[in-house]
């Protein structure tokens, strides 16, 4: 991922083990933390207890007792050999920690259809267009079943303060924001359709948690 700058950033140990604590702590943090895994939860109620789980990236491993539910099993992936490590440090040694693999989200390692289902969340709204699509083709290729993603909804109030700073000069940079449409669309075109929208918090978080299935041949 050439074109994905922060890929070089998480290589530092250093940031790696204040990864979490910059992003959860505090009341604040420690809200976001558990809104955010209840959007997650819910998007996985209909996975399998059984199924092989990829989370890509993994990151600090955040979602693993979340994923570890019943007798799934996970394959932990980042392109960061630091997260990757802090993940691993961080798992208590119960089952259904299958593997850590370092990888590129965009030329994944795995067999077609090879896992249940794929989770991949705070990831995909930092990539370019391209790179983004690139990335869910892959997660779409290795997955028989569903997908639980992310994007940043265009119509919250986070959004619209982001905005507001930006325009007045408070705020250095403007990332996208997409309508549902827009979304839609955009997963359409590598033949992913959504199945549920799951907002982190309606209308205040710019969060929505996406449970996703590929498309059948007839659709695409």
């Amino acid at each position: 991922m050439a074109d994905y700058k922060a890929k070089d950033h998480y290589q530092d140990e250093q940031i790696v083990e204040g990864y979490e604590e910059k992003r959860f702590s505090g009341p604040s943090g420690w809200l976001r933390d558990r809104l955010e895994k209840r959007a997650v939860r819910k998007a996985l109620s209909g996975v399998g207890a059984e199924s092989k789980i990829l989370d890509m990236p993994c990151g600090t491993g955040r979602f693993s007792r979340l994923l570890q539910w019943g007798k799934r099993e996970v394959v932990h992936a980042d392109i960061s050999q630091e997260m990757l490590q802090f993940a691993r440090k961080r798992s208590d040694g119960s089952g259904g920690n299958w593997g850590y693999i370092r990888c590129e989200a965009e030329n994944l390692p795995f067999r077609e259809g090879v896992f249940g289902s794929v989770l991949c969340f705070r990831f995909l709204p930092h990539l370019p267009v391209e790179s983004r699509k690139r990335a869910l083709s892959e997660l779409a290729r290795v997955s028989q079943g569903p997908l639980v993603i992310d994007y940043r909804f265009k119509y919250a109030f986070r959004s619209l303060s982001r905005w507001i700073r930006y325009r007045l000069g408070i705020a250095k940079k403007l990332r996208p924001r997409y309508s549902l449409s827009q979304i839609s669309s955009e997963l359409s075109e590598v033949g992913i359709s959504v199945v549920k929208w799951i907002p982190v918090v309606w209308l205040f978080s710019e969060k929505v948690v996406l449970l996703c299935q590929k498309q059948s041949k007839a659709e695409g």
